[in-house]
């Protein structure tokens, strides 16, 4: 299956709200966790901490045994953050979706990996999604019900790899009704891996085999990317995060199009901030955006990093223009730019980040991930 830039773009863009303290510094974070099983190849990574919305939402004893009253209201809650997945995967996230023996009243964390598809043609993606369950799931539970869905069972080592065959397919048309045998064409792989709890679901075995060679070798994994390590420490404690490499074809996106998707009110404050005469970034190395709470207080967090060789602009009057007139209203911000060294050998980069603070505590997380990636996105234009 094929994933169109902009879905990806929009998918980062909705978040979940958490009040959980951010993990201390020399704690191993669940986003770090998460981009070790990510290819450097991957065009982004949507990650969300679960633990983190059960928390918010008063409810972190849930599961996927506990009454369905609850596990409607935590759905119900959370169901913007997954109005813009595929259907393969809300059918994992959705807790009414039994076929799988899990959802997502069982995750710790996920992350939806964009992975490149075809070697000849770049643009071309497809959806992988790496999946941290819970210490009491029982994998075995949920590697027979993946059986039961027609899928066949081949072993590498204590990895179970799951793939769809044409004799599974037919034995599935006689007893599926239409809308399963289309979710089933979507996720034509998963994959169990023990040791780590992990549950990888993707639309084709050639993304399981990308995730399982970065498993077997770490140093070819996304978070040793130039910029990832250092782009982290300004989102610790983030619930909700999209990662970017620079991609070619971003250029074709323009503000309007992710302005469409806005509440009215943010719509003003982007057209203000994003005034005609902004200067353009281009040849960034790394785009990220992130969400946490701070107290009480919504935050996002927008960062974008340029190598040493990057041919970035460095206008004063734009600085200004970000720093000073950027946010109003019921919004506040802070502005700062950082140089950082990464790599073991010593490759410069920039970093700019910055940090957008709600005077309001019911803020919603789409509005605030979306004005700060609008803010920044602007370097596609």
């Amino acid at each position: 299956m094929q994933t169109s830039p902009a879905w990806v773009l929009l998918l980062g863009l909705i978040g979940i709200a958490t009040c959980a303290a951010p993990p201390t510094d020399q704690e191993e974070t669940h986003i770090e966790q998460a981009l070790t099983y990510a290819p450097q190849s991957t065009r982004s990574v949507i990650f969300t901490d679960w633990n983190m919305a059960r928390h918010e939402a008063k409810m972190d004893s849930l599961n996927s045994d506990s009454p369905d009253a609850d596990k409607n209201r935590f759905y119900q809650q959370q169901d913007q953050t997954w109005t813009s997945f595929s259907p393969s995967i809300s059918a994992l996230i959705d807790y009414r979706a039994q076929r799988w023996g899990t959802n997502v009243t069982d995750f710790v964390w996920s992350a939806t990996l964009a992975i490149p598809s075809d070697p000849i043609d770049p643009t071309s993606t497809e959806v992988a999604n790496v999946i941290r369950l819970k210490d009491s799931v029982d994998l075995d539970y949920v590697g027979h019900f993946i059986l039961l869905n027609g899928y066949d069972l081949e072993r590498n080592g204590s990895i179970g790899i799951y793939t769809a065959t044409n004799a599974s397919r037919q034995n599935l048309k006689r007893t599926s009704k239409p809308a399963d045998l289309q979710l089933y064409q979507e996720l034509q792989a998963f994959a169990l891996l023990p040791e780590d709890r992990l549950l990888i679901a993707a639309h084709s075995r050639q993304s399981i085999d990308s995730i399982l060679e970065v498993y077997e070798h770490p140093e070819l994994s996304f978070r040793n990317k130039i910029g990832v390590s250092s782009m982290l420490d300004h989102m610790r404690g983030v619930s909700t995060a999209l990662l970017q490499p620079f991609l070619d074809e971003c250029r074709e996106y323009r503000v309007g199009r992710i302005m469409a998707q806005l509440h009215e009110n943010d719509q003003k404050a982007i057209e203000d901030a994003l005034g005609a005469s902004i200067a353009k970034l281009h040849d960034y190395s790394l785009l990220g955006f992130g969400y946490r709470m701070d107290g009480n207080q919504p935050t996002a967090i927008a960062s974008i990093a340029y190598d040493s060789t990057s041919r970035m602009r460095d206008d004063h009057q734009t600085r200004v223009r970000l720093g000073t007139e950027g946010y109003t209203l019921k919004k506040h911000y802070s502005y700062q730019r950082t140089a950082f060294t990464t790599t073991p050998q010593e490759t410069q980069a920039l970093i700019t980040t910055l940090v957008l603070k709600s005077d309001d505590p019911t803020a919603k997380t789409f509005h605030n991930m979306a004005t700060a990636h609008d803010f920044l996105f602007a370097a596609c234009n």
